[in-house]
């Protein structure tokens, strides 16, 4: 669990982490990132891949539901949580290959949960944001899970920068 108060206000927090383009230049390990099939306006299937450091470490690429929830009281709950192929594993294999014909090569990570709650700071200026940002991922291999799961409570400050 990462958290932090952000000075900007909850809609700009969720355009940041929502805008992929945006993503790839903070999370730099992000190759690329698609939406295979919106399901509602709130949740999509996303399929995204990932570069490594070096080329001892296998690629990883990612098959989730990615959901945006606003509330009532205007916080946000963001996230994703990986899924399986479906049908055999046939179900998203063709726009998979599409998007990866080397799809082979890399190795498949699970989220467990990746989940941002985005609340305004009314305890002090409502402009500014509580983010709040939960991880577990099992990237399969290479690094320990704790180490990967330990690294989350940096993440929110990434959006402060």
């Amino acid at each position: 669990k990462g958290e932090m108060i952000v000075p900007y206000a909850c809609p700009m927090v969720c355009g940041l982490i929502e805008n992929s383009a945006h993503e790839m230049k903070y999370e730099e390990y992000i190759e690329c990132a698609h939406d295979l099939q919106y399901l509602s306006p709130h949740c999509s299937v996303l399929y995204a891949q990932t570069k490594t450091a070096n080329f001892v470490i296998a690629k990883r690429d990612i098959l989730a539901v990615s959901f945006t929830y606003v509330l009532p009281n205007a916080e946000v709950i963001m996230g994703l949580r990986s899924i399986a192929d479906g049908e055999g594993g046939k179900q998203w294999a063709k726009k998979i290959a599409s998007i990866n014909p080397n799809q082979a090569q890399y190795v498949r990570a699970n989220y467990t949960l990746d989940v941002y709650h985005l609340r305004p700071w009314y305890e002090y200026n409502a402009n500014y944001t509580k983010v709040a940002y939960y991880s577990h991922l099992d990237i399969n291999g290479a690094v320990p899970n704790w180490i990967m799961n330990s690294l989350t409570s940096d993440t929110p400050k990434i959006i402060g920068s």
